[in-house]
């Protein structure tokens, strides 16, 4: 990160109106020229009034790493993890103000609960890149067996 110059850090902790947390992580601030840029970094808990939660962990330039999503008992429903970050940029001024430069690849896992078995298993499972489904998705029933398979 040659170049951006840290000058502040933050750990949030905000709470909704009854007191309970609605949100935590640390937001790093840096500058570059004239510019400022706040990213998240580390590890960051959202919680939903009804409930649910998500915890995302965020790199050093606030790219998301591991993504979970959790209802309000506690059952893991999506998970996506990043398993490829390219970039194009030739320097630091591109790499800042264009997206354009750089590639995501990021796999995913979304569960579901099957209410003849009580139980949550897994749905489907998959690859997309910069936010658009690429290669094979498999897609299963409850029991577990491959429902189908899709490439894209």
């Amino acid at each position: 990160m040659d170049g951006l110059i840290l000058f502040d850090s933050t750990m949030i902790n905000d709470n909704f109106k009854n007191g309970k947390i609605k949100r935590c992580g640390l937001i790093k601030y840096y500058r570059h020229g004239d510019f400022y840029y706040k990213l998240n970094v580390g590890k960051h808990i959202r919680y939903y009034k009804n409930g649910t939660k998500t915890t995302t962990v965020y790199d050093d330039w606030g790219t998301s790493l591991t993504n979970t999503y959790h209802d309000s008992e506690g059952n893991l429903i999506s998970q996506s993890i990043t398993t490829l970050v390219e970039t194009t940029a030739s320097n630091l001024d591109e790499f800042l103000t264009s997206g354009k430069h750089i590639t995501f690849k990021t796999y995913f896992e979304d569960f579901a609960y099957d209410r003849k078995s009580c139980e949550y298993y897994l749905k489907k499972t998959g690859q997309s890149d910069n936010g658009k489904r690429e290669g094979l998705w498999k897609y299963y029933y409850p029991s577990g067996e491959l429902k189908k398979e899709k490439n894209y």
